[in-house]
């Protein structure tokens, strides 16, 4: 049982040093994609997953969504000013996913931010809903770390 604990404070402890790093080159956010969901049905329990490669660094930033409500709103960030998804993919369990889901995986995207609205009824059939994916102009976001 202490052997346990002393095991989970040390991974705790080891992601914690690992993330800090991290955390801090990505204070500066270039570009977002901004998902809105409006969905009147979902079929099981879908996750979608994202990854962003930053062209600059190499970097890939996984982001997993899971579909609890059928109105959603979640953020992606990029810590660079190109970009490119390199996976969109909606898993619906074992034997079922849509690869490209919404069709982002398009090439590098430069200077540019995503809004992504998906609609309609999500199932393995991918005609039931219906993606929406409008690019635009931001001038990047600046997080803060406010201090208590």
């Amino acid at each position: 049982m202490a052997l346990t604990k002393i095991c989970r404070l040390w991974l705790l402890s080891i992601c914690l040093l690992i993330a800090s790093p991290l955390y801090a080159q990505f204070v500066t956010i270039k570009h977002l994609l901004e998902i809105h969901t409006r969905l009147s049905y979902v079929e099981g329990e879908p996750t979608w997953l994202i990854e962003i490669r930053d062209m600059k660094s190499g970097r890939v930033l996984p982001y997993i969504f899971d579909f609890k409500e059928y109105d959603n709103s979640w953020i992606a960030f990029s810590g660079d000013r190109a970009y490119r998804v390199i996976a969109s993919n909606l898993k619906f369990g074992p034997g079922m996913t849509i690869t490209n889901f919404c069709g982002i995986e398009d090439g590098i995207i430069e200077g540019k931010s995503l809004s992504i609205t998906l609609t309609g009824a999500l199932t393995p059939y991918p005609p039931t809903s219906r993606c929406i994916v409008r690019k635009f102009n931001d001038a990047g976001l600046t997080v803060v770390d406010i201090d208590d």
